[in-house]
């Protein structure tokens, strides 16, 4: 696994050209303003090095998982600093990755995971709609009196695609 960390701006804004198709995006992306970016790759050749009991579909899932969870960390601890992130996930396409990989040095074979924009917020965040945590929260067995019907689950996804919501809690939350 590496972590990339790019503060130059004329790399971060090769990695934006790579990543938009163009020198001159008319609406540039969120991210372009970010101060730092930050590519998690890994070497899927590690995959090999599991237990000989664990099949390869479910070393394969291992591997995505185990880059997920360090992403996921990075992301909670700037979040915990004050900081911004955005998950860019279109660095991971062939054509960006292996332009992006030229640009910076990272050998063939290695595999980019994602990027994180990493920066100041602009703004605060919005509110974002959550179930409460009775309504999620099993304790012992699956309570199915909170299983949600079809119609259900369609109406909060779109109290929550317009922003009011129907006796629901509201926390902080990154878009």
């Amino acid at each position: 696994m590496g972590i990339h960390r790019h503060k130059k701006q004329e790399l971060r804004d090769r990695i934006i050209e790579l990543i938009t198709g163009t020198t001159n995006p008319t609406q540039p992306p969120g991210y372009a303003r970010a101060p730092v970016f930050i590519i998690l790759c890994g070497d899927p050749r590690t995959e090999e090095d599991y237990h000989q009991s664990v099949t390869p579909p479910r070393r394969s899932s291992d591997f995505i998982s185990n880059l997920v969870c360090v992403f996921l960390y990075i992301h909670l601890a700037a979040t915990t600093l004050g900081l911004a992130t955005q998950w860019v996930s279109a660095i991971t396409r062939p054509q960006v990755q292996g332009s992006t990989k030229d640009l910076l040095g990272v050998p063939e074979e290695l595999e980019f995971y994602a990027m994180l924009a990493l920066g100041h917020p602009d703004t605060e965040p919005k509110l974002r709609l959550v179930r409460a945590k009775e309504e999620m929260v099993h304790y012992d067995y699956y309570d199915k009196t909170k299983f949600r019907t079809e119609q259900q689950i369609k109406d909060f996804i779109a109290s929550v695609g317009h922003g009011h919501g129907h006796g629901h809690d509201h926390s902080h939350g990154h878009d």
